[in-house]
C-alpha cells in the first residue's frame, strides 16, 4: 500500500480519537475551583484522559514510518475499537465501565505495538 493511505489513515484516527477525548477531558474539569494551580490532581486526570487513548495513534505513526503493515492494520483496528468505546462514552455515561475497560485494553494493545515495533522487529514487511 502507499505511505500516504497510511498517513491519511492516521491523521484520521487521531482526530476522530481527539475530538471524543476533548469532551471528556472537559467534562473531568467541571468540578475544579476557579484560580486553581495548573500542577493539581484535577488538570492531571484531564491531561491522563488526553494521553492513554492517542497511544494507540502512536502505535499507527510508528508502523506506518515503519511500513509495517501487520502492525498497522492491527493498530487501526485497536483504534476504531477505542473511538466507537469513546463516542459511546460521550453520548451515554452509563456505560462508563464498559468504555473505560475498552479503552484500556486498547491503550495496553497500542503500547505492546510500540513496544514490538521500536524493540523486537526491525523488519519491514511491506516494500
Amino acid at each position: 500500500m502507499k505511505k500516504s493511505f497510511y498517513w491519511l489513515l492516521s491523521g484520521l484516527a487521531l482526530i476522530v480519537i481527539n475530538l471524543a477525548t476533548a469532551p471528556i477531558a472537559l467534562f473531568s474539569l467541571f468540578g475544579t475551583v476557579s484560580g486553581t494551580s495548573i500542577f493539581s490532581v484535577d488538570y492531571l486526570i484531564a491531561f491522563a484522559i488526553m494521553c492513554i487513548p492517542n497511544i494507540v495513534t502512536i502505535s499507527l505513526f510508528v508502523s506506518a514510518k515503519k511500513q509495517h503493515a501487520n502492525a498497522f492494520f492491527i493498530g487501526l483496528g485497536l483504534s476504531v475499537m477505542e473511538a466507537i468505546a469513546l463516542v459511546t462514552l460521550v453520548f451515554n455515561i452509563e456505560l462508563i465501565i464498559p468504555c473505560v475497560i475498552i479503552v484500556a485494553l486498547c491503550a495496553m494493545g497500542g503500547l505492546a505495538l510500540i513496544v514490538k515495533l521500536t524493540f523486537v522487529s526491525s523488519t519491514k514487511l511491506v516494500n
